[in-house]
């Protein structure tokens, strides 16, 4: 199902104004990936990663969005 780019640019918004919302800030990297925008998602799972390092749901959503990117972009994730 395609991602309506209105609703990721919702988003956008409200992660802009709230960076510590880690779950929603998470949805946006998932819709981002799923739109084709790798590399944005990848922010949004470093932004979550920064917070809280050890979090599975965003380094999944790295790993997934390294591995669109087609490599590993530096990124090492144990």
């Amino acid at each position: 199902m395609p991602v309506d780019p209105d609703v990721i640019a919702a988003l956008e918004a409200v992660v802009a104004r709230e960076p510590a919302n880690l779950p929603l800030t998470l949805h946006l990297g998932e819709l981002l990936l799923d739109a084709g925008r790798p590399e944005d998602a990848l922010a949004q799972s470093r932004q979550v990663l920064e917070r809280a390092p050890a979090d599975p749901s965003a380094l999944a959503l790295a790993r997934r969005a390294v591995a669109a990117l087609g490599g590993s972009g530096g990124l090492r994730l144990v």
